[in-house]
């Protein structure tokens, strides 16, 4: 028992124990149940579940030595991780979405208003909770608001604010994120429901297959660069974007001027880096939101992110179909990109011919929206 108790000190690393929660947490979000799938918040469900057990068990004693899983030491290092990680994640998402508002039209211009008026749609109903000073708390109340929207970046600017409440947040957005999922992706099932014919998918373009130093060189400029911006107090108010926030616009803007320059980047190079920066967030989110997770669940939550997911569809449902009178692939492409949804916009390319560059017009909008309400949320109520 001695020789098993040293060797599994020596294992049960804290890089360890993250590197196996990033798998499991990846083969979760891979399975899929009627075509659906966690995706990257299969990391989140798992890293709050060994959150939960690590606090409950924070070390053992096997042959004379101590194993330690969670300790105050390793919550600092997981404080470092996701602020890190945040910022490489808003930088790299940042650059997409800027690269994308090239060779603007009106259709697109609407396709941007639209998702931002969806955000403010769910965002009010949050929004007079609070008001109204109800029983759910500020931090999970906004959190739910991020989850009902699926959005991992406005969960990403509420954690950087300072007195928010970790695991509120993570129980909030938990809660109500799984239904935000499951509604846009049926919605969008239910209207495909009675075309019959085949269409065929859009094939995506190629990506390129080299790249990587220059795209890491820009993004960690922008990342300095946005946490300058993140520091700047309106003054009077003492209001600031946050680190998080400054990032994103600062990739934005420079994906903008870049592809209006004709530079190009590494789509590929970008996916990795932002892929890495959301699962090293939601571990280190979910880790340290996970130790009092089940004390903060309450259901209430699922009703305030309910309301607020079907606030949003009806706010696009209504302008895309009974205002604009758009095609029923275009109001869809645009309701995904609202609801900041890549299961639902992969479900849409599967069934009929969905219009990307509608649904990434309308997923910039709601990001922006998304990430600036929710700081707003945060200054007003935390």
């Amino acid at each position: 028992m001695s020789s098993l108790g040293a060797f599994l000190q020596r294992v049960l690393t804290p890089e360890i124990l993250l590197a196996l929660l990033a798998a499991a947490g990846i083969a979760v979000g891979r399975l899929k149940i009627a075509g659906i799938s966690l995706s990257a918040a299969g990391v989140l469900v798992c890293a709050v579940f060994g959150g939960m057990i690590f606090s409950a068990f924070p070390q053992f004693t096997i042959g004379g030595h101590a194993v330690v899983l969670y300790s105050p030491a390793f919550e600092e290092k997981l404080s470092f991780l996701s602020a890190g990680a945040t910022a490489l994640f808003m930088a790299a998402i940042g650059l997409e979405a800027g690269r994308e508002l090239t060779g603007f039209d009106r259709k697109k211009l609407w396709a941007v208003l639209i998702g931002a008026a969806m955000v403010l749609g769910g965002g009010m109903v949050v929004l007079l909770y609070c008001l109204c000073r109800g029983s759910l708390t500020p931090s999970g109340s906004i959190g739910t608001f991020a989850g009902a929207l699926t959005s991992t970046p406005a969960l990403s600017a509420a954690a950087d604010f300072e007195t928010i409440v970790l695991a509120e947040l993570v129980s909030g957005y938990g809660i109500s994120y799984l239904f935000g999922v499951l509604s846009i992706v049926l919605f969008v099932q239910i209207c495909l429901r009675k075309d019959t014919a085949e269409q065929t998918p859009e094939k995506a373009p190629a990506e390129e297959k080299e790249g990587g130093m220059r795209e890491l060189l820009v993004v960690v400029s922008l990342i300095a660069a946005g946490g300058v911006i993140g520091a700047v107090e309106i003054p009077g108010i003492r209001f600031s974007l946050g680190a998080a926030v400054g990032t994103l616009l600062a990739g934005i803007l420079t994906g903008r001027i870049l592809a209006g320059r004709g530079v190009s980047l590494s789509c590929a190079a970008l996916k990795t880096l932002k892929s890495m920066g959301l699962i090293l967030f939601l571990l280190a989110m979910g880790l340290k939101g996970g130790a009092a997770f089940i004390e903060k669940v309450n259901l209430g939550y699922l009703a305030l992110g309910a309301l607020a997911t079907l606030a949003a569809l009806f706010t696009g449902w209504l302008l895309t179909a009974g205002i604009f009178k758009m095609k029923k692939t275009e109001g869809l492409s645009i309701l995904c990109g609202g609801m900041t949804s890549t299961p639902a916009i992969g479900v849409l390319s599967q069934r009929a011919n969905a219009e990307l560059s509608l649904y990434t017009a309308s997923y910039t909008g709601a990001l922006l929206a998304l990430v600036l309400f929710t700081r707003v949320l945060c200054y007003l109520f935390c």
